[in-house]
């Protein structure tokens, strides 16, 4: 199995959210039956960049800002943002779908993932509009594309 990480997943792994605990379950459940775990080279900035403003808003210790950011990305496999992710990302999605997030599905379609874990709603979205099969663990109300149920 191929599981797609988005940035809002993967700062998880190291800045305490409620959704944190469940998270982290999940994914050691996926990693235990072998799953490749993936994201674009894109989440190194966005990851990045989100450890600095959590820093300048006393969510992580500065001096843990690196620590941080190779907890995160450990295990993680870098995909690049090919000629061919950045055409499918151009048409990808509805008009509200974010440019980030349009690379975003676009390389988990085109890398084969499975799943898709994403807190970001627009994201969500999109990936259910494409078919794709998305995770929220720990979210209160995880949302489901219209004519999905949960099976039991």
């Amino acid at each position: 199995m191929r599981c797609y990480l988005d940035s809002s997943a993967l700062l998880k792994r190291a800045i305490r959210e409620a959704e944190t605990n469940d998270l982290r379950v999940f994914l050691e459940q996926l990693d235990a039956l072998g799953t490749i775990f993936l994201t674009s080279v894109l989440s190194q900035v966005e990851v990045a960049r989100a450890l600095r403003r959590a820093a300048e808003l006393g969510r992580i210790a500065a001096e843990r800002r690196d620590e941080s950011y190779r907890t995160i990305m450990h295990g993680i496999g870098l995909i690049d943002a090919s000629s061919e992710i950045i055409a499918e990302a151009q048409l990808i999605g509805g008009d509200l779908l974010r440019s980030l997030d349009a690379i975003h599905l676009a390389t988990a379609r085109l890398s084969g993932a499975d799943l898709v874990v994403t807190y970001d709603e627009r994201l969500l979205q999109a990936c259910h509009a494409a078919g794709v099969m998305t995770g929220q663990p720990g979210a209160p109300d995880p949302v489901l594309p219209s004519g999905w149920q949960w099976i039991s």
